[in-house]
């Protein structure tokens, strides 16, 4: 996986460049049309896109590693929350933050996107827009040059209830709409939905699906019993162990392990305190990178095991979601643009991946993007083809029943790629546990000293909890974004935010 990674010179220095895919810093690829001769008579059909937010702050404050100060990082969140504007898109937020603190210099909230992770999402965005807005989209168009037309039946938008996921789906929709003429007299608002965290479904959740954590239980225990894989990870704690000390790192699991590792060393980049302190921890970018690797192999070991049965059962609902958006542009049941976006997490996209069959064991870095694109024959004939883009590379190729160097897939191929998907109330009766554990299992899923995965999310989202997004109306360009609120009440600090698009600065 990483190794492909290590280059160059000898010694540290071969493993200088070890996170650099992780931070993502690069300029997004562009998405390759498909030659003429490969796309002679489709047309595209519709766009599905799952996307994982920006980079952000830590989800909490972690006991890295003796020694660690976490006031000596300064995150930049300093961007003013309440105005931001795009192309005369104007969105007002007011995000009041949670209990958990980062630090005295810290401007963040613990798991905020970072300055940079807007960034990164509004040139998503303007790789989207290069590739399917306007005449001159280079792949096709789904948005047209004006936009009356967004915000018709064909839109989906859709994120989860934390702050970094909603306002990346913003940032990247900024820049795909950015540029576009203003509307002519159009005052439809669009709907932007989230899931309350006890009921949210777009990443692994085993409070709304207990049988995830018998899963994810057998797929450790399998793990530990694995002598290559289990070697490799026991040699890895100790040496982090020796080199570091003992804490949040060393455990090589869970959200407080990868914060340790990724988030700080992305940090280390852009601020000489933190570098400081990271360079001082003791560990070298050999054990640097042994220790990615470590914590890659595990999750891609328990993608992947059993048939991937722990991804597939976490998403099953998002799997529906994008099979019946896909199956309804075959059919022609979508208006424009035909577009779909899911703004999610690293825990969505990985584990999308490999229950698709596509993953390549490699960790979902900061905005990673899995595009699917569904073609149709022009001429009216039922036939359709996939296209999947990873990261802008065409991975069509990797879906079983795909061949190589061919443009486009049967779209019969994504069907049974997604055969495991299942609507929500189908979902819940599979997610029941089928029985206790055995001693053995609980005992494997009780070595894990991180935290959990799958709940990683839902916990913070119960403190952050709230959100609303109130429809804006713009005197020179007249569209909102609504994000609808759950149900339930949701306990604890608020976050209230809106999309005013042309309308007077406001905060909430």
């Amino acid at each position: 996986m990483l190794a492909a990674l290590l280059v160059g010179a000898a010694g540290s220095a071969s493993s200088a460049g070890w996170h650099l895919g992780y931070c993502n810093r690069q300029p997004p690829a562009g998405f390759s049309p498909l030659p003429p001769a490969k796309r002679l008579g489709f047309e595209l059909a519709a766009v599905a896109i799952v996307t994982r937010h920006g980079a952000r702050a830590p989800t909490q404050v972690f006991a890295c590693w003796p020694g660690f100060e976490p006031d000596a990082f300064t995150w930049a969140c300093n961007r003013p929350a309440q105005s931001l504007e795009v192309d005369g898109l104007r969105f007002a937020l007011n995000y009041r933050g949670t209990e958990a603190t980062l630090g005295a210099m810290s401007g963040c909230a613990a798991g905020q996107l970072l300055d940079e992770g807007r960034d990164q999402q509004r040139l998503l965005g303007q790789a989207l827009r290069n590739a399917y807005a306007g005449s001159n989209a280079t792949v096709g168009m789904l948005l047209p040059d004006e936009l009356p037309h967004f915000g018709e039946s064909g839109l989906k938008l859709r994120s989860s209830s934390l702050e970094r996921t909603i306002v990346s789906g913003q940032e990247l929709i900024a820049g795909l709409v950015s540029g576009r003429s203003e509307p002519r007299g159009w005052t439809r608002p669009l709907a932007w939905e989230v899931g309350e965290p006890a009921e949210e479904w777009i990443y692994p959740n085993e409070k709304r699906c207990p049988r995830l954590a018998q899963l994810e239980a057998e797929a450790d225990a399998a793990f530990e019993h694995n002598p290559g894989l289990a070697a490799f990870d026991d040699a890895t704690r100790r040496a982090v162990e020796r080199d570091v000390g003992a804490g949040e790192l060393s455990t090589l699991r869970g959200n407080g392990a990868l914060d340790c590792l990724m988030t700080t060393a992305c940090q280390s980049d852009v601020d000489p305190a933190a570098k400081n302190l990271f360079d001082a921890s003791g560990l070298s970018p050999a054990l640097a990178s042994e220790s990615w690797q470590a914590i890659e192999r595990f999750f891609a070991h328990k993608a992947a095991y059993n048939q991937a049965a722990w991804p597939r059962l976490a998403l099953g609902p998002l799997g529906h979601e994008i099979r019946t958006f896909a199956r309804s542009a075959v059919e022609g049941k979508l208006g424009r643009p035909r577009l779909a976006l899911w703004s999610a997490h690293d825990t969505t996209v990985t584990p999308l991946l490999a229950a698709l069959g596509v993953h390549d064991g490699r960790w979902a870095p900061y905005a990673a993007n899995l595009v699917i694109e569904v073609w149709k024959r022009a001429a009216g004939s039922d036939a359709a083809s996939v296209r999947l883009l990873f990261m802008g590379e065409d991975i069509t190729w990797r879906l079983p029943g795909c061949e190589r160097g061919r443009a486009l897939c049967p779209f019969a191929r994504l069907e049974d790629a997604l055969a495991w998907s299942l609507p929500v109330d189908e979902w819940l009766q599979a997610c029941a546990r089928t029985d206790e554990a055995p001693p053995r299992l609980q005992a494997a899923s009780a070595h894990r000293s991180g935290s959990a995965w799958s709940t990683a999310h839902a916990s913070y989202g119960e403190v952050l909890l709230s959100a609303l997004v109130l429809i804006g109306a713009a005197q020179s360009l007249m569209m909102g974004v609504a994000l609808v609120r759950g149900r339930r009440s949701w306990r604890g600090a608020q976050m209230e935010q809106a999309l005013l698009l042309g309308s007077p600065r406001r905060s909430y």
